[in-house]
């Protein structure tokens, strides 16, 4: 059998000290040149077929088969992402009961005030179920999302309701997340989202009161952060032995760093034990909003990232590592940068789709779904179903960094007629360098 190195490799030796990273594996080594040459390795790897660490490169993905290309396989595992699972993301409301300067969702007031009726539910349910049965799907995933979908939630337990039925009806399995702003999750709230078999809750807390309370408040501006706080702490206290996932997102801004900072270490404080409460930070997108100017730039956004991200390592590593495994200092593979593809869509309060959940409060749509579950698709739906690896002029092709976007964002493609990087070389080697120390 013939091997030849990973195209998807990075390495950093410093001294006697290596660290070894692959994209398409995710795989992380670290060792010392007295046990294993690694400069000499790269030169060439036909004299090391017989080491004792051979076998771990190769399982590891740092090594692999002459004959195999990489790329195909990566194509492979695009091509065939979530063949078991149908994901539709429902807008129940377009309403909020905060008025933050950052968001995107922008709706006139006609729209605003919108809630979902009956008969857009059960056209979803229709569509779920002439999809489960003619695709073969085992898995129903259900993100709920605004708005604030809490001042739906009757929306949200009716619908929950007929799809418990529908799978004990023709077998399959049913997971649902919630985004919230965390202000109504009262635990009356939360115990009925609990029951409607809701498990998964996003929670944004932007850093300590100081700071999120600038940001995340309510229509008339009063503050909102102990409330959502004291939610949390409540509901960690008083469903003790529930099993439930509560994801705290902190996103920031170019001076949020202390506040983040802070925030991370009353977070371990109160909820460190609970290991259903998992923490992760954030940048603030641009799209167009009041506090353009206070939003970072994509690398200095990746820094301040890896700064939390070693600071949350140095107060429990265990804890960030088997609790939060998407939030690394080096990105994980992945098989499609977000969930944008044929089947899949973003349901507003109307019964109109799109793809893109940056684009919900956007006029253009990419269809509608009927009362009976029949979806009608505009022209313009296509455009949205970028294939990287269809597109031979992308230079996304010949990176390294593939496995890590899958071609990235659809939306910044869209608007910018390119993908500028998320990650880059530079970012990686700094985290490799870092990591190696450790």
């Amino acid at each position: 059998m013939k091997y030849k190195l990973s195209e998807y490799n990075y390495h950093y030796i410093v001294e006697n000290d290596f660290i070894l990273y692959n994209t398409r594996s995710g795989a992380i080594l670290t060792g010392t040149q007295d046990e294993f040459d690694l400069a000499d390795f790269l030169k060439d790897i036909s004299s090391y077929i017989d080491h004792e660490y051979f076998g771990t490169l190769i399982e590891c993905g740092i090594v692999v088969e002459s004959e195999i290309n990489e790329l195909e396989e990566l194509k492979k595992t695009y091509n065939n992402q979530d063949k078991e699972m149908l994901s539709i993301t429902i807008v129940p409301t377009f309403s909020c009961n905060f008025k933050c300067p950052y968001c995107y969702v922008n709706t006139n007031p006609s729209k605003q005030k919108k809630i979902m009726s009956n008969a857009v539910c059960d056209g979803i349910i229709k569509y779920i179920r002439q999809e489960v049965l003619n695709e073969g799907y085992t898995i129903c995933q259900i993100i709920w999302f605004g708005g604030e979908p809490t001042l739906a939630i009757e929306v949200i337990e009716k619908f929950m309701k007929k799809l418990s039925i529908l799978s004990a009806e023709i077998g399959f399995m049913t997971t649902s997340t919630i985004v919230t702003n965390g202000y109504l999750l009262s635990e009356d709230y939360f115990l009925r989202l609990y029951n409607s078999n809701v498990r998964i809750f996003q929670v944004t807390l932007d850093g300590m009161k100081d700071n999120h309370d600038l940001y995340r408040v309510l229509e008339d501006g009063s503050d909102t952060f102990e409330k959502i706080y004291e939610n949390l702490k409540n509901i960690s206290n008083t469903f003790i032995d529930e099993e439930f996932s509560i994801s705290v997102r902190s996103n920031f801004l170019k001076d949020s760093l202390n506040t983040m900072e802070r925030f991370l270490e009353k977070f371990y404080r109160d909820f460190g034990r609970d290991n259903r409460f998992t923490l992760s930070f954030r940048p603030v997108i641009d799209f167009g909003s009041t506090v353009s100017e206070l939003v970072t730039s994509k690398k200095q956004a990746r820094y301040m990232e890896a700064y939390l991200l070693k600071k949350m390592i140095q107060n429990d590593k265990k804890y960030i590592e088997e609790q939060n495994p998407m939030f690394n200092l080096l990105p994980t593979p992945i098989e499609h940068w977000c969930r944008i593809r044929a089947g899949n869509y973003i349901v507003k309060p109307s019964g109109e789709l799109c793809y893109c959940d940056s684009c919900i409060s956007d006029e253009e749509c990419i269809g509608y779904i009927s009362e009976q579950g029949e979806i009608y698709l505009e022209n313009n739906s296509d455009s949205w179903l970028y294939d990287v690896f269809e597109d031979i002029k992308s230079n996304c092709l010949k990176c390294k960094r593939l496995p890590i976007c899958m071609g990235g964002c659809v939306l910044e493609r869209k608007q910018m007629g390119k993908y500028i990087c998320h990650w880059t070389d530079d970012y990686i080697m700094s985290s490799l360098k870092y990591l190696v120390k450790l």
